[in-house]
């Protein structure tokens, strides 16, 4: 009995579990989980961590084994003359007849080996010393290996940042879409009331077509708000990977604000932990690894090795034998194909040095815009709150005026326009703030999961 009064509350329960809204951080983590273009950047990195030991294979020792069956359509061997053939002839038995003795051959054929043999070879190689050229090429992908990480991190906070921004822009327009909507509520009550002082003759005809007019408008306003809601929450549920369909799924942001950050503290952070400036010194670091190991090229390496070797040819001495010694390669003349990659390699660290300057003044300009923006809607927030308190309680003078006769619709009118106008702009300036400080950690390098 017990299990079907856990299954009844699960069926009724699992829904409200499902529909809890999403916060910021959540959406975040989706579209971290959900994003292809993050998992091709972690691949990637995974795939520059095992250069590391494709390059650490260069020095460690090599066995091989080999094994030919050799077949010849002719006898391997030699000629030679035969030191018989001008000797004196040998004193016959008498048992022989002299003329049943050959003659002697001129010339002796000795055979060296067969015509069908197999041969095998076990080889050991062991590298010596080779002028640190591994160590240098491990260490330049080390650094490889550290930028791409470094991308990964940009990729990461381009998805954040992203999302944030899709986020902050559905919660705007379902609050403009709120104002709206109380506007398109007040104008329907004031066209009620035109008409009622239109019928008894205290207003003309042209003040019920003045609130019409602007009624129509109110809802081809609303009409735009929802199409910007559709637009951001499609946006959004594609980063997320799960369909968003409506703002009430999203948690909504505290209208409490501050803000105390100075310009300076983002030009020295961005400084040191934006992505892409780790990403042009990590290459660089890996440029300079790579030119050390490319003049290492030029410099003798020593090896030393051991061949076991069998052979099935019963010509040979001896079927089994070891083969062992020391090598030294020494290059003499390369025809200046070091030269030529060291030449490139250091162009290629002059480039990365002027991206990086290039790239500093690029992110300090972000920085700067996006740090204006931010003290911009700051500012206009409490503003903006007071021009709403302004607004409603001249509205409501005026709206009482106006049942009594006393003034036109058109300053009722004009003072609705006000307030709808002083809402959405709280409304703006209040995500703004919020879309301008993720975009200025964005261009910082320093955007994380909220």
């Amino acid at each position: 009995m017990k299990q079907y009064y856990f299954l009844i509350t699960l069926f009724f329960f699992a829904p409200l579990v499902a529909d809890e809204p999403l916060t910021l951080c959540d959406c975040q983590k989706e579209a971290l989980h959900h994003s292809q273009e993050l998992s091709i950047a972690e691949l990637q990195t995974m795939i520059a961590q095992e250069k590391i030991d494709e390059i650490r294979g260069i020095n460690i020792p090599k066995i091989s084994a080999e094994g030919t069956y050799n077949v010849r359509d002719k006898d391997q061997g030699f000629v030679r003359d035969n030191p018989l053939y001008h000797a004196s002839p040998t004193i016959p038995r008498p048992d022989v007849n002299p003329l049943d003795i050959p003659e002697p051959p001129r010339r002796i054929k000795t055979i060296s080996a067969e015509k069908k043999y197999t041969s095998s070879k076990v080889s050991l190689i062991v590298p010596l010393y080779d002028c640190g050229h591994v160590n240098d090429m491990m260490q330049a992908q080390r650094s490889t290996v550290e930028a791409t990480e470094h991308e990964r991190d940009r990729i990461q906070q381009d998805l954040l940042f992203a999302v944030a921004d899709s986020y902050y822009r559905s919660l705007e327009g379902a609050k403009i879409e709120e104002v709206v909507l109380q506007s398109i509520k007040v104008l329907t009550q004031q066209l009620a009331t035109a008409k009622d002082l239109f019928s008894v003759g205290y207003v003309t005809k042209n003040e019920v077509l003045v609130v019409e007019v602007q009624l129509a408008q109110r809802q081809q306003e609303l009409i735009q708000a929802r199409h910007n809601i559709e637009s951001a929450l499609a946006s959004l549920s594609r980063l997320v990977g799960k369909k968003v369909e409506r703002t009430a799924q999203l948690t909504d942001i505290s209208r409490e604000v501050q803000w105390k950050e100075t310009l300076a503290t983002f030009y020295s952070r961005a400084d040191c932990c934006h992505p892409e400036l780790k990403r042009i010194m990590a290459n660089e670091k890996a440029a300079q690894a790579e030119l050390k190991a490319i003049r290492t090229e030029d410099y003798p390496r020593l090896s030393a090795f051991v061949n076991f070797n069998s052979s099935s040819d019963k010509f040979l001495l001896h079927k089994n034998w070891i083969h062992s010694g020391v090598g030294l390669t020494v290059p003499i003349f390369d025809g200046g194909i070091v030269d030529s990659k060291m030449a490139q390699k250091r162009k290629q660290i002059d480039q990365l040095s002027l991206r990086y300057s290039q790239a500093v003044e690029d992110i300090h300009l972000r920085v700067q815009k996006a740090y204006l923006n931010v003290d911009s809607a700051y500012s206009r927030i409490p503003v903006a709150l007071k021009s709403i308190e302004l607004a409603e309680e001249n509205l409501k003078i005026d709206h009482d005026l106006f049942e009594e006769g006393m003034i036109m619709s058109d300053d009722v009118l004009n003072d609705e326009e006000r307030l709808a106008q002083a809402r959405s702009s709280y409304f703006q300036s209040l995500y703004s703030f919020q879309i301008a400080k993720s975009q200025l950690e964005y261009a910082a390098g320093l955007i994380a999961l909220t």
